[in-house]
Order: structure tokens, then C-alpha cells, then sequence
């Protein structure tokens, strides 16, 4: 709730902490401007607010495709969204569902999810899976996205495929593979990806180089410290997207690694 997080940010202003806001890392402030200031650590915690692509034809170039997490911001500040009457969100975690339910609120008729593997295998939460079923939400399982039908830049539908699952990935669940022949089309006036998120890295450039993992996110020790001296991440940032609690937990850890590392303990 917002009430919680700005008490909270007063809370910590009142124990000295100076925030500055519209700042990016990497570009309105670099770590050797942190450095010449005088800067003895750095964490990063940047999140993982950076949308991943389905990786399908007029993705991106179509007016009514749209990113979740952009979605899901522009909700939340109240900002008016227009999704027309049929929206199809692609994706099976809780920001798949959290952007289904949202678009109902928005005055949406139809509201349906499309997701590549089965129910056992979605990672959405069970209570939530069931709370936007409860609400009007249409679940489509073993399907995924092949093309963004549009007419004139807009979206018009989603051709989709048939799946069936195959042997286990790299993720430990079963592999989707597309049935041949097995394709259909959803009408649609809008469609929100929902399919993962990842850190914004793109300011680990050539004199950086910081250490990243196969999911573009921040490799880290027992101690939350990065492969650049005195640079520590945590959050998100580095085990992908996550709870809050599970966030704020790693964030402790890694101002107590901060700490040790400031008095010369490490």
C-alpha cells in the first residue's frame, strides 16, 4: 500500500538517508562519479523492470501491444489506459495476473490469459490463479503466441499455437512444443506481455564489466559483493523477479555484507 511505502521513506529520511530521484545509474551518474566523491561502497538494487520480449512477428511495432510492467505503472498512478474490449495477456506469473485483473478494472469485457505450459506448471500463486478466474478471467493453458495479427499498426488478434509439454528445461519444468497444424486466433484490441522481466543493464558497458548470469542479472558471492571492488547488488537485481519480502530479506543481507566491508572485518 502507498501509505506503508511513503512512511517508510520518511522514516528512513529521518535517519539521515538523502534520496535522489530521477537519477539513472550508469548515465546521469556513473560509479567513477560515485568513486570520486568519495564513495567507499555501492549497492545496487535496480529491480527488474525491464519487460522481456515474446519473440514474435509486429511485436513492438503495433499500436494495442503493450509491455506489463508499463501497464501495471501507468494503473497504479491512475492514468487513464485505453485496452478497448478484449484484451489477451500472455505470460503465467503473478504479473500476468496482476495485469489481467487490472485490465478488468479498467472497464475491459473480455479478459483472457495465455500461457505456454499447464496449470501444474504455471508460477503464478494458486490463490491468485483463482481470485482472477473468480473475477471473469479466461485462462487458455497449453498455447503460445506466434504472430500479432494487425490491420493499419493496430491489433486486431493473436494467432496462437497448440502445446504439449515435453522433456524438462533448463527452468526444471516441461519444455512446450509447438502441435503442428494446431493453429488458431484470438481477436484481440490489445495485448500486454507478461512473459518475464530483467534488470536494465545497459549501462554495464566496456569498462565495467560487471559479472552477469545467463538471465542477465547480477552474479554476487555469499556476500552479496560483485566482481568489482566495493560494489555490492541485491534485490531483483540479482535473483530475478521475487517477492517483496524476499527482496527486502536479501537487501538486509547485503547492507550487513556493507557493513563488515566498511570495517575491515571481510
Amino acid at each position: 500500500p502507498r501509505n506503508i511505502l511513503e512512511r517508510d521513506i520518511k522514516y528512513i529520511e529521518a535517519m539521515g538517508v538523502r534520496i535522489k530521484t530521477g537519477v539513472k545509474f550508469g548515465i546521469d551518474v556513473t560509479l567513477d562519479d560515485l568513486k570520486k566523491e568519495g564513495t567507499a561502497a555501492v549497492i545496487i538494487a535496480i529491480g527488474t523492470y525491464q519487460g522481456l520480449k515474446m519473440g514474435v512477428e509486429n511485436e513492438g511495432s503495433t499500436n494495442g501491444y503493450i509491455d506489463c510492467l508499463a501497464f501495471l505503472r501507468d494503473y497504479a498512478r491512475g492514468e487513464q489506459v485505453v485496452l478497448g474490449d478484449k484484451v489477451i495477456v500472455v505470460g503465467g506469473g503473478n504479473a500476468a495476473i496482476d495485469a489481467a485483473r487490472s485490465a478488468l478494472r479498467c472497464g475491459v469485457k473480455e479478459v483472457s490469459i495465455l500461457y505456454r505450459r499447464s496449470y501444474q506448471e504455471m508460477p503464478a500463486d494458486r490463490n491468485e490463479i483463482e481470485e482472477a478466474q473468480a473475477e471473469g478471467v479466461e485462462i487458455n493453458y497449453l498455447s503460445a503466441p506466434v504472430r500479432i495479427i494487425e490491420k493499419g499498426g493496430e491489433v486486431r488478434g493473436l494467432e496462437c499455437v497448440k502445446a504439449e509439454l515435453g522433456e524438462l528445461d533448463e527452468s526444471g519444468r516441461r519444455r512446450p512444443v509447438p502441435i503442428a497444424g494446431s493453429e488458431f486466433v484470438v481477436n484481440a484490441t490489445s495485448i500486454i506481455s507478461a512473459v518475464g522481466q530483467q534488470p536494465d543493464l545497459s549501462w554495464n558497458k566496456e569498462g565495467l564489466a560487471f559479472s552477469v548470469s545467463p538471465k542477465n542479472t547480477l552474479l554476487v558471492d555469499d556476500n552479496c559483493h560483485t566482481n568489482i571492488e566495493g560494489v555490492f547488488a541485491a534485490g531483483d537485481a540479482v535473483n530475478g523477479p521475487t517477492t517483496v519480502v524476499e527482496a527486502m530479506a536479501n537487501g538486509k543481507k547485503a547492507a550487513s555484507a556493507v557493513d563488515v566491508y566498511l570495517s575491515g572485518k571481510a
